[in-house]
């Protein structure tokens, strides 16, 4: 179990060291805040592999096997280089095999996995393997188009979106399925 209390005392002392006040009005309360932030942004294996269990449970009975495909919709995550924000508009599609999962799962178990700091490169298909395993599929698309905060806020200070796929089974194998789920996200991807 990780510490709150532990993580506070310890962005306090960071806060000290760089000069600032954290008796200030303005900063009363910042080393908690952060804290809690900066868990509720970094899940542990063992969070999200509980998340995952709670997603596989959260299935319905479906004979058909057509496929199901997400708006986009946006999940945040930490970059691990700078450990700053990383915006992740994400699309997921998948064919059923004798079951859907509830709609909302697709999106809470994409934000529990982006809660992980790694970079969007790993993201993409960690979630599509994931996905894989709970919708008990092997057909599962994911779409990913980042924006990183640390390349418009330091570096080079000028930041274009950047995007890549996980493609599992009949979407990768497929060429009718994979154009297929490219023809239904065409006009949403922008």
């Amino acid at each position: 179990m990780r510490d709150i209390r532990l993580v506070e005392k310890y962005l306090a002392d960071i806060l000290v060291e760089l000069g600032i006040d954290i008796t200030s009005p303005n900063f009363t309360g910042t080393p908690e805040r952060f804290a809690e932030w900066l868990l509720e942004f970094t899940k542990t294996n063992d969070e999200l592999r509980n998340e995952c269990e709670e997603f596989a449970s959260a299935v319905f009975p479906h004979n058909r096997e057509d496929m199901i495909v997400s708006d986009p919709f946006i999940v945040y995550s930490m970059c691990p280089h700078h450990f700053l924000p990383v915006e992740f508009k994400v699309i997921v599609g998948y064919i059923p095999k004798g079951h859907v999962v509830g709609l909302s799962k697709l999106v809470r178990i994409t934000d529990a996995v982006a809660k992980q700091a790694e970079l969007q490169e790993e993201f993409t298909p960690k979630l599509a393997d994931i996905l894989c395993g709970c919708l008990k599929t092997p057909d599962v698309a994911v779409w990913v188009k980042g924006t990183h905060s640390c390349m418009k806020i330091r570096g080079v200070k000028n930041g274009p979106s950047f995007t890549n796929t996980a493609l599992r089974g009949g979407f990768r194998s497929v060429p009718e399925v994979r154009k297929e789920f490219y023809d239904l996200i065409g006009g949403e991807k922008k």
